[in-house]
């Protein structure tokens, strides 16, 4: 998943999912969280979140049911089903152009368990959830209200935030924004001896192969001669980056 699909799915969770409240809280495997949401003015009402950090294929969509659940609770279960619980989904963001959801949920301290009626004038408290879906090593992390991690879903022996850490987004390598990359500065950015696809990749926020790949292909598509211009390349970016933006139907 590139930055640019991640970003149309933020935007359909958004429309989805904000204000819906938690209502359950299962792991479906050792890499998948599902949070069963209600929204009382939707149909259907209830919809299931899934967020899965299998390292070949990390993902966050939705689902009518989860097809099964784990047996043995982890820490992470434990501690996600205490602060998620009754939380209602306030905000979905994506961290920069990158593969990073960041979640924010309220929920009452008058809650204890779901279904109680929320005390008028009862404090909330804050709860983050994190997706990173990239590399190898994708992860799943809850935050607190300071955005220390409380747990993560996969504890491995190199891990960058370890409980009680401040949670950071990785620092990403220098690409310049698809919206604002003007012509000149898009071929200097263009890498000597490699392919089209490949400086695109590597320099350019939100795009992965597949897309990368696109505008190489349109670009030989628009080229009449056996000389590639670079300014048929820009427009070949350009077009693509235009249909990017568009919404889905």
């Amino acid at each position: 998943m590139d930055g640019f699909t991640l970003s149309h799915l933020v935007e359909e969770l958004q429309e989805t999912i904000l204000d819906a409240r938690v209502e359950r809280v299962q792991l479906g495997d050792p890499w998948t969280l599902l949070l069963k949401l209600y929204r009382p003015s939707r149909r259907p009402a209830n919809l299931w979140l899934l967020l899965s950090v299998e390292p070949r294929w990390p993902r966050v969509h939705l689902v009518e049911r989860p097809l099964r659940e784990a047996v043995e609770p982890t820490p992470f279960l434990l501690l996600a089903r205490r602060h998620l619980c009754g939380a209602r989904v306030c905000e979905i963001l994506q961290v920069r152009r990158d593969r990073i959801i960041r979640f924010l949920l309220r929920r009452s301290t008058s809650v204890s368990e779901v279904g109680d009626e929320v005390e008028e004038d009862a404090p909330w408290h804050e709860v983050g959830l994190v997706a990173e879906l990239f590399g190898r090593a994708p992860n799943l992390f809850l935050l607190d209200a300071s955005g220390r991690v409380r747990e993560r879903l996969l504890a491995r022996g190199d891990e960058r935030f370890p409980p009680g850490a401040l949670y950071l987004p990785p620092v990403a390598p220098e690409k310049r924004d698809p919206l604002t990359l003007s012509r000149e500065e898009f071929q200097r950015l263009l890498a000597p001896g490699a392919s089209l696809s490949e400086s695109i990749v590597k320099a350019v926020e939100g795009f992965g192969l597949l897309y990368a790949a696109e505008v190489e292909a349109r670009w030989h598509n628009r080229s009449r001669s056996d000389e590639l211009s670079l300014d048929l390349a820009y427009e070949a970016f350009q077009s693509v980056v235009k249909d990017l933006l568009r919404r889905p139907a």
